[in-house]
């Protein structure tokens, strides 16, 4: 796999903002950190939908408010559905990466 060049002054940033000496680890530990963030973030758009509603995404889908959606109820949709569907790749890249750190 062909190696990437990164400016000095971009290995002294990592190495100060992730305690790590090598550069990789100090990438992995950066993305690592962005990924929980994403979760976070993303976790709580969910869980505001699920407050609005009472109830979690499937059943969301399947109520009798998508029979016939309002233009809100059809835009929380959308916007629940990707939050759910960014949780999901988050969670499966995050995984890969942790993997590769142990």
């Amino acid at each position: 796999m062909p190696r990437a060049t990164i400016k000095s002054e971009l290995v002294e940033h990592i190495k100060k903002l992730t305690s790590k000496d090598g550069v990789d680890e100090g990438i992995k530990s950066l993305l690592i950190e962005k990924a929980r963030r994403e979760l976070l973030k993303y976790d709580s758009i969910v869980k505001d939908f699920e407050k609005k509603y009472n109830m979690n995404f499937k059943q969301f889908g399947n109520s009798e408010l998508m029979k016939e959606p309002s233009f809100e109820i059809e835009q929380d949709y959308f916007d629940w559905e990707m939050a759910v569907t960014v949780i999901e790749d988050v969670k499966e890249e995050l995984e890969k990466l942790e993997k590769k750190t142990k």
